[in-house]
């Protein structure tokens, strides 16, 4: 809750998109293997290049990553602390005319309608997870995108699963 009211620094840097999505992945494995959750048949691809740049905020970006990072993970829950045996995160990163745009998509359980429909007002304490989240991880995401003058969107399909699309201006520096 600190982050989503905390101020955003003005100050920027710039910083390797891939590096971000890296940290805030290993990050997110950490924390799961800490609580000693069975995450091996989840598998995570990165399709970024190397290069590709932007100025941000950097704890603050990596923290958006990471609760996307998270919820992509928990749409594999299958019961309390119990992931499913398979399935695949696919992070991607790409410059597009007006900046970059990030995905971060999974095939786990997706949001019937209802659920995506609340989800996507991006509001704290508002979450489809019954077994996990405090409905701050969205919320947080979606602050610090607007903060840095980009946008989220959200689209899940119940059973076939979810894509987040963040994209932050700027040329890229790449």
């Amino acid at each position: 809750i600190h982050t989503l009211v905390r101020k955003t620094p003005a100050g920027r840097t710039q910083e390797y998109v891939l590096d971000l999505l890296r940290k805030a992945c290993d990050l997110e494995v950490e924390n799961l293997l800490a609580k000693e959750r069975n995450i091996g048949g989840l598998k995570v691809s990165m399709k970024v290049s190397p290069d590709l740049r932007f100025r941000v905020s950097r704890d603050l970006m990596i923290r958006v990553f990471r609760n996307l990072i998270k919820n992509a993970y928990e749409s594999f829950l299958i019961a309390e602390a119990t992931y499913a045996d398979s399935g695949n995160i696919d992070i991607s990163a790409e410059q597009v005319p007006d900046g970059i745009e990030i995905r971060i998509k999974d095939n786990g359980m997706g949001m019937p309608a209802d659920e995506l429909k609340i989800a996507q007002q991006f509001r704290p304490r508002s979450t489809s997870k019954k077994l996990t989240g405090t409905g701050f991880g969205l919320a947080i995401a979606y602050a610090k995108i607007i903060d840095h003058k980009g946008t989220m969107t959200l689209k899940s399909k119940e059973n076939i699963g979810t894509v987040a699309t963040v994209f932050l201006p700027g040329k890229g520096d790449k």
